[in-house]
């Protein structure tokens, strides 16, 4: 754990061990990071990531154990202190104050610089456009937050982060709303960063940018080191087989070609066929398509391409302006898994049992009376049909590790047994199992007969799991792709059309003239 040159890691942690009441959600963690070193860390949700991260920021104290910064002990008494040694975060959920501008959000928790009893806007601005072109970033400062597109948010918060001369920059899943294309932008970043001597702590569950970005990765099982490789020494296989404590079966999933779309079948009947639809608010503006029984329908975008606006607006909860949409009859119930569940699919200070039951309580009621046995059971059998990791039904939904959140959100769907599932980034920020059970969830969905609508930034998901992938660009629809013609580059060439004509290569694929 000593580099070569005999300097101390930069960080290390020697049996770090933190209970939360009866749970230990850390046992005797050892770990540490050199200066410049990207320092990947994976786990199944709940292994004890996010309580590492609250430890290494200083939100929590540990039980037990050591952590030692340059060779020297500390123990934080708050983030206050963690920061002043040069601890960074950049965490899962983002920190922006969304009517705010890029330029004030930098300042957030920092004193602004005045001059003559006024904030000095002009030394704020410069010394951000001094910190961006170091770094070789190009952010529009004046923008509200609100405004800006998922990676600019990203990477704005990541530039807070950097503002001031940082040594550890922990990133809690940078790339969960990122396109592949712009996550790209973000590991540039990051590498230039390291290339300045700032250690990165890296946690994300996408295990081919883990693979591709780390020098090291650390693999946390139950609040445990379960295993830990050196760049290039573990596959993807061999780190789900560390993080589920299951040996793996077959071949390495990193030797296996990625599937391209699912196998043709037979299409259903037709649920629901849009025609030239647009919003009132112009995030949608021309896209056609029909969805089939048994169906799972991709939709693949750039950032701002409209793929939320388009689920939002099928949902209802965007009002359309043109266009048409057809339903099958009689008209199949629809529901909507939300991009961001904590905010828009999960009530956290209610129980498990009680957003389980949310859209449903009519089925538990009786003779006008809630009946919370029943809520009870129908919610528990959610827990293990699904295979929900809580310490009881009560337990809020607040506390569980982002995975379980996600299940408990899909187990209020099926709740309601829904002819259309309007999926928008489903498998974000879960770990790898829990993907593959929502992957498994909505093939079977599909297989009963269901219509599925799948919108996710991993573009090598949705030709893994999806029969045909829709491709809009800036609120239209550009390509429906299937079969043979259902390709990463043909979905890559769709996003980018016309900038590849201009640039003399072959064009996209064209607007959609017969989207069914």
């Amino acid at each position: 754990m000593t580099p070569p040159d005999g300097a101390p890691p930069l960080l290390m942690l020697r049996s770090l061990s933190k209970s939360l009441g009866d749970q230990a959600a850390l046992q005797s963690v050892d770990l540490s990071l050199r200066a410049g070193e990207i320092h990947a860390l994976v786990g199944e949700n709940g292994a004890g990531k996010s309580t590492l991260i609250k430890v290494l920021t200083g939100v929590t104290a540990p039980s037990g154990g050591e952590l030692r910064w340059n060779g020297q002990p500390v123990r934080f008494a708050g983030p206050a202190q963690a920061q002043a040694l040069g601890i960074r975060a950049v965490h899962q959920e983002r920190q922006l104050v969304a009517g705010f501008s890029a330029l004030e959000n930098l300042y957030l928790g920092r004193p602004y610089p005045q001059r003559a009893g006024r904030i000095d806007w002009r030394a704020m601005r410069a010394a951000a456009q001094r910190r961006q072109a170091e770094l070789g970033l190009d952010l529009p400062l004046s923008v509200l937050v609100q405004d800006l597109t998922p990676t600019q948010r990203t990477l704005t918060e990541l530039l807070r982060a950097v503002m001031r001369p940082g040594r550890l920059l922990i990133l809690d899943e940078p790339t969960a709303s990122l396109t592949d294309h712009d996550a790209q932008l973000l590991f540039a970043l990051i590498r230039r960063l390291s290339a300045e001597g700032c250690a990165a702590l890296y946690v994300s569950h996408r295990l081919d940018e883990v693979l591709d970005l780390a020098d090291r990765v650390t693999v946390l099982r139950g609040g445990q080191v379960a295993a830990a490789f050196g760049r290039r020494e573990a596959s993807a296989e061999q780190l789900v087989s560390a993080m589920s404590g299951v040996a793996p079966e077959g071949g390495p999933l990193a030797d296996q070609p990625t599937p391209i779309g699912q196998p043709p079948r037979p299409p259903g009947a037709a649920l629901l066929s849009a025609h030239h639809l647009a919003s009132r608010d112009g995030r949608v503006q021309d896209v056609s398509f029909t969805l089939h029984s048994g169906e799972i329908l991709g939709v693949y975008g750039l950032a701002g391409a409209g793929r939320s606006e388009l689920l939002e607006t099928l949902a209802g909860l965007r009002k359309s302006s043109a266009g048409t949409l057809q339903w099958a009859a009689p008209r199949p119930s629809a529901v909507l898994i939300p991009e961001d569940r904590r905010a828009h699919g999960l009530v956290g200070q209610m129980s498990l049992r009680e957003n389980v039951t949310l859209a449903t309580l009519a089925q538990h009621t009786r003779r006008g009376v809630l009946s919370r046995a029943s809520e009870h059971q129908a919610s528990q059998q959610a827990v293990e049909h699904l295979h929900i990791r809580a310490a009881s039904v009560e337990q809020r939904a607040s506390e569980l590790s982002g995975g379980n959140q996600q299940k408990v959100v899909l187990a209020r769907a099926l709740a309601q047994q829904p002819g259309l599932w309007l999926c928008d980034e489903p498998t974000q920020a879960v770990d790898v199992l829990t993907r593959r059970a929502i992957h498994a969830l909505l093939r079977d969905q599909a297989a009963r007969g269901a219509g599925v609508m799948l919108v996710s930034s991993d573009l090598g998901e949705l030709l893994e799991v999806a029969q045909r992938v829709l491709v809009l660009s800036a609120g239209r629809s550009v390509a429906l792709l299937e079969g043979a013609a259902l390709t990463q580059d043909a979905v890559l060439r769709a996003c980018y059309g016309p900038a590849v004509a201009e640039s003399g290569g072959s064009g996209g694929s064209g607007a959609v003239a017969n989207a069914s």
